[in-house]
């Protein structure tokens, strides 16, 4: 035996360990409220049906009607029913696409510059998320607009929480 000032200390072994871990699931969408409700951010992508377009939408609570800017809108007379054609520019380059759908009514609205401006109100398939309704849609023909759709109440009630701090919450 050595004393144990002058033996030489243990070896030391490693053993590196590697394993695989599973990416983990993605989140499920948050969902609020007594009704547990989809929780929206103030900005999602939505599709728009006809032409089953992808856009950039403001969830916006303070507005009643969805509303939609279009470009080239034309009013036209089909079997004695009044409809409108018009070009909706997609979202990522994604090309123009003319649309055609009847007229529901005609509504005047109120600008922020004391004016009024008239409207169309088409129906259309708007989805967000897992949420899909047929809802009226005014149609503008407003040109530099941050958001080519704005989702009012009349798609979000029961239907999704807007949480205005956030964005893009839906899948």
């Amino acid at each position: 035996m050595c004393d144990a000032r002058a033996c030489p200390g243990p070896p030391v072994v490693e053993k590196i360990v590697t394993r695989t871990v599973p990416a983990p699931a993605p989140a499920a969408p948050a969902r609020a409220g007594k009704l547990n409700l989809p929780v929206y951010g103030s900005e999602e992508w939505a599709t728009v049906e006809p032409p089953g377009l992808k856009l950039r939408a403001r969830m916006d609570t303070g507005v009643d009607t969805t509303s939609l800017d279009v470009s080239n809108l034309r009013q036209f007379e089909k079997d004695g029913q009044s409809y409108v054609m018009f070009e909706l520019t997609a979202a990522e380059g994604e090309g123009t696409l003319e649309v055609e759908a009847a007229v529901e009514r005609r509504v005047t609205l109120k600008r922020r510059d004391g004016g009024s401006e008239r409207r169309y109100i088409v129906q259309l398939w708007l989805s967000v998320g897992d949420s899909r309704s047929l809802i009226d849609v005014a149609i503008a023909e407003r040109e530099n607009s941050e958001f080519p759709l704005q989702v009012g109440r009349n798609f979000l009630t029961d239907v999704a929480i807007v949480d205005v701090g956030q964005r893009y919450l839906a899948n």
